[in-house]
């Protein structure tokens, strides 16, 4: 929690959708946590009411409902930095909640790779069924004009068994198209912390990284498109 004229605000969770996750108690004395070591963030001189409104509005907010606590991705200490943010536009330390964020990273790039690659085996399959449909329309006639026997993706076929047929070189490509992704993630997510780190003071670091973690996620997906095209 964070501690600010003599209560601590903590963020937990409950099943009641629309109620604020936030709530105070007397400092290092939550019943919710283990007490485990004092960090000072820093000071501010405003009045108190207007620090009490501050701390209302991140209360009130959508995103610190109850319902949308999660362990890793929205948990206490998350709500710590957003209101270290909001009273002072300074962030808690980083390494406060480095565990929940180094996981939560990894969650996102499983969810973005899988997202990406479904998008991608769909349009494989769609440019594999394509070039196959082509290859029998072209050796559908014999030379001499007659017809031959067509393969089980010509058209006697029905639409049904041409669209659950596996392309060849499907597992290549999702193999080559995975290995990328992870590969183009993983070194510019590295770049981009370590950018969010050297920030001018005032521009959020969170703020920053969110932004760049789109950006990484497109790169990684162009990259890994390529990569397994050319497989």
């Amino acid at each position: 929690g964070l501690v600010v004229d003599g209560r601590e605000w903590a963020y937990g969770s409950h099943d009641c959708p629309g109620k604020s996750g936030v709530y105070s108690t007397r400092p290092e004395e939550n019943d919710q946590y283990t007490f485990y070591q004092r960090v000072v963030v820093g000071n501010m001189r405003a009045p108190r009411e207007e620090v009490l409104r501050r701390i209302r509005k991140i209360a009130r907010s959508e995103k610190w409902t109850g319902v949308n606590y999660d362990m890793i991705e929205l948990n206490c200490n998350h709500f710590v930095s957003d209101l270290c943010w909001e009273l002072m536009r300074r962030r808690s330390p980083a390494w406060i909640n480095g565990t929940a964020e180094t996981i939560g990273l990894a969650r996102r790039r499983s969810r973005v790779e899988a997202s990406a690659l479904d998008a991608a085996l769909a349009a494989y399959h769609e440019a594999m069924l394509a070039d196959a449909a082509g290859a029998v329309a072209c050796n559908g006639v014999t030379p001499e004009g007659g017809a031959c026997q067509l393969n089980e993706l010509g058209a006697e076929g029905t639409q049904l068994e041409r669209q659950s047929a596996r392309p060849p070189g499907l597992q290549a490509f999702q193999d080559a198209f995975s290995a990328t992704f992870r590969m183009s993630w993983d070194r510019n997510v590295a770049e981009l912390q370590a950018d969010a780190e050297r920030r001018p003071e005032g521009e959020d670091p969170d703020a920053h990284r969110e932004r760049a973690l789109q950006g990484v996620a497109d790169v990684a997906n162009r990259h890994a498109l390529a990569t397994a095209t050319v497989v």
